[in-house]
């Protein structure tokens, strides 16, 4: 796996060390459990292997140019680091069901594929291709498409984290005043 992808593997892994199917599904009113954020995840990693399969069953990438606001929400967010707060997903990776352990299985096979298109790719067209259209970035390089895939996934991992938090303080009993 490259490197750049190893390091989403094992942030996913450490993350949800040790969480069971009750933890991974809980969550306060309004917000994501552990579980869905990692059903995000899976379904990010598999539209970008299908849509890289699609460019390699198809002969060559069918690009557009980019937008001035796509060019800049790439230096902010690949070039940066920096993964704003608060936007919501694009509906074709909204979770949809929640089910633990489908999940926790599922975000490792997924992130794999998604490494072997890439790597795939990279083979045939070369590091530095643009290759496929992201729905809010625009057009990415499959540098860029790892880069984007490890930021999106920390900032995921910092909100199981916080989750993790909160499901503690919830669950320890308060002593009497």
């Amino acid at each position: 796996m490259h490197s750049e992808l190893e390091t989403v593997r094992v942030a996913i892994e450490r993350a949800i060390a040790g969480m069971n199917a009750e933890e991974l599904a809980w969550r306060p009113e309004g917000k994501w459990c552990v579980a869905q954020v990692l059903e995000h995840l899976s379904l990010t990693y598999s539209g970008t292997a299908k849509g890289l399969r699609g460019v390699l069953q198809g002969g060559a990438p069918q690009i557009r140019p980019s937008t001035w606001k796509e060019r800049l929400s790439v230096k902010v967010l690949v070039g940066l680091g920096y993964f704003p707060p608060g936007r919501e997903a694009p509906s074709q990776v909204m979770p949809r069901e929640t089910n633990p352990q489908g999940a926790v299985n599922e975000i490792q096979v997924r992130l794999s594929e998604m490494d072997r298109a890439i790597s795939e790719c990279e083979q045939r067209f070369g590091a530095k291709a643009t290759v496929l259209v992201h729905p809010v970035l625009g057009p990415l390089n499959l540098r860029q498409w790892r880069k984007f895939h490890r930021i999106h996934c920390l900032h995921h991992m910092k909100q199981i984290r916080a989750l993790r938090t909160r499901m503690q303080k919830e669950k320890t009993p308060r002593a009497a005043l």
